[in-house]
This record gives structure tokens, C-alpha cells and sequence, in this order.
């Protein structure tokens, strides 16, 4: 009974803490979840070896349940706060802790609008391009990243090289469903580890397959660095500024507006496309990757702007097009 007292009374203090105490309080919580699950690496539960403890089998389920529900309410209140970068964290604990809860992440807390459009949804898209790769630096970066992330589920991966450029993309498998909470959570946690990934390879430590194992190789001599580019789902419904389209206005954009902006790729589907076409798959197999922007007309006046690509790439394109359908806003020299 002392050890249970004692053990709950820090369980209520790590749960407590705020501010720069709060990521210390939480790996005491983890580390002592668990030792007490007996999966622990460091064997301690809040500083004390759990070979020690004198805890009954109720009082210990006891306890994990209360660490469990600290966790969650650490979860909840951080997605609440909009903490997006604590809320990722804890994310990624939600399989080594075994707590589902801890991936399913508030659109509060991951929901990103436009700097420069606030009727625009901004998210990270599970696709990177990545430059400047060979062969191998791709497969190396792949597979530093099945090593090494430890994040929710995302539904497979897939690498895609273009043969005939330096160009390759890593694309997570729920990579269309990125403005879902639990995709939008793995997504984020899936750009950090590609960034590691790329820093491992670019330093020269290379992961590479010989039958079903991984070999490790490091060399002295400088690589060819692989450059990464996150790319970035957008989605928004756009009100023009100056009053909702009729079938004149609509027709006008169309033929003489659109066609005259950079990028302009034509009508595919019936619908007008910029920068490229998007993922395209043969027999179930993606074989090409683009960029693209795509804007569709609903029939209420309105637009609805629909992109995977670069941020560099759809900011330019859009100041474009709004300039285009609405003239020039003074707050694009507020923005840039």
C-alpha cells in the first residue's frame, strides 16, 4: 500500500506539470508504464527499480490504468490548446505505449490554414519529393525509414523513381485521406522521420538490402546530398471578392483567364489543371508523380481550389490566380 500511495502521488505530479516540465514529466510517465507492464527498458518507475516495488497484481493494473488515462488527458488538453508539435509527439507514443487514443489527434491541434487564404485548408500532404537521389540513396532513405519510425499507421509506403531525372517520392499509402485526423497525425510524424532519414544518408550511413536483411555501410567520402521537398495538400472553397460567378463569368475564366496562367495543363475530367496531373496508376501501380492544382465550379457561385505540390510552387500559382479572378489584394505585401 506505501508503494501504491507513493507511486500515485507522482503520477498526479507528472500529470500536473506545465511549460518546459511537461515533456520530462511524460517520459516518466512512459517509462513507468513500461516497467510496470514489465517492457521497460529502464526498469524504473519514477526513479525507483521495479524489481522493488511490493505491489499487488490489482494495485499494479490500478496503476497503469491511471498513467494510461494521464497520458490521455495530457493528449486531450494539448489538442484542445492547438500544441501541435506536443500533440505529434504523443502521437507517436500511441503504438509503443499501446494507447490508440493517443493518434487520434483533434482537427484543432493539426488543422492549418493558409497564411495568405484563410478559406484554405494547409496540411502535410505524406508525400516528399526528394532530389538529387541515386539508386541507392533511395532505397537508403527508405529504409532508415521503415527503421526508424515510430508513429500511427499509415497504410503502407510507396518510393517512386523517375528514371529519367534525379527525382524519386516517398508517398505514405493513406496519402489522399491526409485531411483525416489520424492520417494528418502520421503524416507529420512521417515528414520528421524522412528528414532524419535523409540527414542519416546525406552524412553518409547507408541502409541497403541484401535478400531480407538490412546491411550498414558508412563512408568517409562526401555524398551527393539528397535535397527533400515536403509537398502540401491544399483545400478550400473560394468566395471571389467580387460577388459569386454566374455561367457568363464562369465561361469567361475558363476560355480567356485560366489559360494564360503559368503551369496551365488544360481541362482533364472536365475540370481546369495546373503544374501537372497528380498521382497516375496503372493496374493498381503508381507510375508517375506530379504536382498538380485543380479548380472545380460546385454550381453556387463558388470555386473550390483542390493541390498537392511544394509550397514554393502553390504560392506563386496562387497569387496568380486570385489576382487573376479578383485583381491585385494589398494583402499580398503584407504576406510576402
Amino acid at each position: 500500500m506505501q508503494h501504491l500511495e507513493w507511486i500515485l502521488s507522482k503520477i498526479q505530479w507528472a500529470a500536473s506539470q506545465e511549460g518546459a516540465h511537461v515533456r520530462g514529466a511524460i517520459q516518466n510517465l512512459v517509462d513507468a508504464l513500461l516497467s510496470l507492464e514489465g517492457r521497460g527498458h529502464t526498469g524504473t518507475v519514477f526513479g525507483m527499480s521495479s524489481s522493488s516495488l511490493t505491489l499487488s497484481d490489482e494495485e499494479r493494473a490500478t496503476l497503469i490504468e491511471r498513467i494510461r488515462g494521464a497520458l490521455v488527458a495530457r493528449h486531450e488538453a494539448s489538442s484542445k490548446a492547438g500544441d501541435t508539435e506536443l500533440v505529434r509527439e504523443l502521437a507517436a507514443l500511441a503504438e509503443v505505449c499501446g494507447i490508440p487514443a493517443l493518434a487520434r489527434v483533434s482537427v484543432t491541434a493539426l488543422t492549418v490554414f493558409h497564411a495568405a487564404a484563410a478559406w484554405l485548408r494547409d496540411a502535410a500532404s505524406g508525400v516528399v519529393l526528394l532530389r538529387n537521389t541515386s539508386e541507392a540513396s533511395a532505397e537508403s532513405v527508405t529504409q532508415w525509414l521503415a527503421r526508424t519510425y515510430k508513429g500511427p499507421d499509415f497504410g503502407g509506403l510507396d518510393l517512386v523513381r523517375d528514371h529519367t531525372t534525379a527525382d524519386a517520392w516517398l508517398m505514405i499509402g493513406r496519402w489522399a485521406d491526409c485531411f483525416d485526423d489520424d492520417v494528418q497525425a502520421a503524416a507529420l510524424v512521417f515528414l520528421d522521420a524522412v528528414r532524419d532519414a535523409c540527414g542519416a544518408t546525406n552524412a553518409g550511413a547507408s541502409l541497403g538490402r541484401e535478400g531480407a536483411a538490412s546491411t550498414l555501410t558508412f563512408t568517409n567520402e562526401k555524398p551527393a546530398e539528397v535535397e527533400l521537398v515536403p509537398w502540401h495538400a491544399y483545400d478550400g472553397v473560394l468566395t471571389p471578392r467580387s460577388g459569386l460567378l454566374d455561367e457568363a463569368r464562369t465561361q469567361q475564366l475558363l476560355r480567356e483567364v485560366f489559360p494564360k496562367l503559368a503551369e496551365w495543363k488544360g481541362l482533364h475530367a472536365g475540370v481546369p489543371h495546373w503544374l501537372g496531373l497528380g498521382v497516375v496508376k496503372t493496374d493498381g501501380r503508381i507510375r508517375k508523380v506530379t504536382p498538380y492544382v485543380r479548380v472545380e465550379f460546385p454550381g453556387d457561385g463558388t470555386m473550390r481550389v483542390a493541390a498537392l505540390a511544394s509550397e514554393a510552387d502553390f504560392d506563386k500559382w496562387l497569387q496568380a490566380f486570385l489576382e487573376a479572378v479578383d485583381g491585385p489584394s494589398p494583402w499580398w505585401k503584407v504576406w510576402n
